[in-house]
């Protein structure tokens, strides 16, 4: 962990979420007991995390690896109009097969913007034949969790205490915003404020200078 990374105390509340504790108990499960809906649904939610992040990294290493003209594509739209149409035209015409479900379903631009961090050599190993090297880092904490502080500088230290602490996504959403709250007063600038993407849920984000 980054040695600089400061844990603060708790001095904000914690967001809204809607929903009180003490209604839990009116949360039940049908046709088994509660805590058997809550470990089947957690386990389908973290393979089906693992999946995606798997089925990202590869789609992202395949659409990296086309070149037009003897130049590498540089990002993943707006490369030019001939470098678009070239790639339109490979994937359509000779793979046979158009990427438009799932991309449909999303590789979001946040999980990749991870990949820097994840995997160094991203370009320089092959995900179908060194699978280890693309492993995901993290034991408890999810894809969903790297959404909330994608744009704090301590993103990474942040994530990996998580991980050691076992959070749910809702105490690692609270966590985290009171640790860039107080960076905010440390440093005496606003340099985080608090939002929430088109599903509501609430997110980090860097105030642009």
């Amino acid at each position: 962990m980054n040695s600089q990374f400061k844990i603060y105390p708790k001095v904000n509340e914690d967001i809204p979420h809607g929903f009180k504790p003490d209604q839990a108990k009116k949360i039940s499960a049908d046709g088994m007991s509660l805590p058997e809906l809550v470990k089947l649904t957690r386990s389908f939610y973290v393979d089906s995390y693992l999946k995606v992040f798997d089925i990202v990294v590869k789609m992202i290493w395949l659409e990296s690896k086309f070149m037009y003209n003897g130049a590498r594509r540089s990002k993943r739209y707006a490369n030019g109009n001939q470098v678009d149409s070239a790639y339109a035209f490979f994937k359509n015409a000779m793979v046979g097969v158009s990427p438009k479900f799932l991309t449909s379903l999303g590789s979001p631009p946040f999980l990749i913007s991870y990949f820097k961090d994840f995997f160094p050599n991203f370009f320089n190993h092959n995900p179908f034949t060194e699978p280890e090297y693309y492993k995901y880092p993290y034991k408890h904490v999810t894809p969903d969790f790297l959404a909330v502080v994608k744009q704090h500088h301590d993103r990474l230290a942040m994530l990996e205490y998580a991980d050691e602490k076992k959070m749910t996504i809702r105490e690692f959403t609270d966590w985290a915003i009171n640790q860039a709250l107080c960076y905010n007063i440390e440093v005496d600038e606003e340099v985080y404020v608090i939002s929430r993407d088109a599903e509501f849920s609430v997110f980090i984000r860097a105030v642009k200078k």
